[in-house]
């Protein structure tokens, strides 16, 4: 049998140390196991992260030019465009047989998300939201207010994913930066091991950026963990089923602001 060994989780370089307890779950299909490595969570983790990932922010991420920043995340779905690149074949390796979808259904899911997040794309759907993207780097003159503005992302987004859509996380990254956010993914359940080497690739490209990055696996339900993560949170992005949102929704503290995207 031919054994794939992935990360469920990705951390920052320099906060992988702080990850003490590993556990592994194994799927098997077809003569191919893979073995997944999680590690243990609790809420002295979750907290030591979030202040890191805030920290790097503030250092690197909130000063970067958002001129880099779409050419770092282009970057990006280029590589995951490419057909020969390890990370993407590596996917298409895993997440068939974890999630049961075909092979093909997952690399037609990676083409269509990142053939929509290159650089034009973002740019375009940064228009539409704030008109002058310049704005996030600096006060920019407004002819309607006749006069300066600037705009300002949260610090840190929590994003809960969904198994449904393959490669649909790394537009919870993706959004993230381009607001100059630092963003903490959680892995689903179903479909754990796309978000962690997305943020690898971000990692290739800006090992300063991807120190604003992390994602974490963890069994839905987890009440004390997830109650945790949200007071850490300026923001949250959730995917999810009915029930699934409103239980999460009762422990959102209600400062912050949640996104959700529901059973269609």
């Amino acid at each position: 049998m031919k054994i794939i060994e992935v990360d469920a989780y990705y951390l920052p370089k320099d906060f992988r140390d702080q990850a003490k307890d590993f556990r592994t779950e194994v799927y098997e299909d077809e003569g191919v196991a893979i073995r997944l490595k999680i590690p243990a969570v609790d809420k002295t983790l979750i907290e030591n992260l979030a202040g890191y990932l805030k920290k790097s922010r503030e250092i690197y991420l909130s000063r970067l030019p958002i001129k880099r920043i779409i050419h770092i995340l282009d970057e990006a779905s280029r590589k995951w465009l490419d057909r020969s690149y390890p990370y993407r074949e590596l996917a298409l390796k895993t997440i068939p047989v974890i999630t049961g979808f075909s092979r093909e259904v997952v690399e037609a899911s990676i083409d269509a998300e990142m053939e929509s997040s290159l650089e034009e794309d973002m740019w375009r759907a940064l228009c539409s939201e704030m008109k002058n993207p310049l704005t996030l780097d600096d006060f920019q003159y407004s002819p309607e207010l006749k006069g300066y503005t600037r705009a300002y992302g949260p610090e840190l987004i929590v994003s809960i994913f969904t198994q449904n859509i393959p490669a649909l996380p790394h537009l919870s990254f993706m959004r993230s930066a381009l607001v100059k956010a630092a963003c903490l993914g959680k892995g689903a359940t179903g479909e754990p091991t796309f978000a962690p080497l997305y943020l690898k690739t971000i990692e290739e490209i800006d090992p300063e950026m991807a120190k604003c990055m992390a994602v974490l696996y963890w069994r839905g339900g987890e009440e004390e963990i997830e109650t945790v993560v949200f007071r850490q949170a300026d923001a949250v992005i959730l995917f999810g089923g009915i029930e699934t949102c409103a239980s999460l929704l009762e422990r959102i503290p209600r400062k912050v602001k949640a996104l959700i995207h529901g059973h269609k």
